[in-house]
């Protein structure tokens, strides 16, 4: 009896692999959409540097990988780290650790500049 209630509200595996397939898909999509325009919003050359940021968001508690370093080769490194792990994610052999890895790095990216932001970018965090 238990355990046909458990297959009666468990999700199919199958399911559960293509959803991570697409979430993989749509952060080497958001990683290469930002890739054009890295250098004016993400890095210390751009409209927010790193020294303005930690004076307006000093008492909240966002933090952010991309504040490490202001360089634009750095910011690019962070975006192909982000477009290696959706492919792995997109693969198929992607561990925990990989959508964990992903879900820092799109939070990061949204912290690093929150008014460039769209309802997309949440989304995509809360998904993964």
């Amino acid at each position: 009896m238990r355990e046909k209630a458990i297959q009666l509200l468990a999700l199919p595996s199958e399911g559960l692999a293509l959803f991570r397939r697409g979430l993989g898909l749509l952060c080497i999509l958001d990683a290469c959409l930002r890739l054009p325009s890295a250098v004016f919003w993400l890095t210390d050359l751009g409209v927010l540097p790193r020294s303005l940021y930690f004076g307006l968001f000093e008492d909240t508690l966002c933090w952010s990988v991309y504040s490490i370093s202001g360089r634009p080769e750095f910011v690019v490194c962070l975006l192909l780290g982000t477009a290696i792990l959706g492919a792995v994610q997109l693969a198929g052999r992607s561990k925990r650790w990989v959508r964990v890895a992903l879900w820092v790095l799109l939070l990061s990216v949204q912290n690093r500049n929150p008014g460039v932001t769209d309802a997309g970018v949440p989304l995509l965090r809360l998904l993964l």
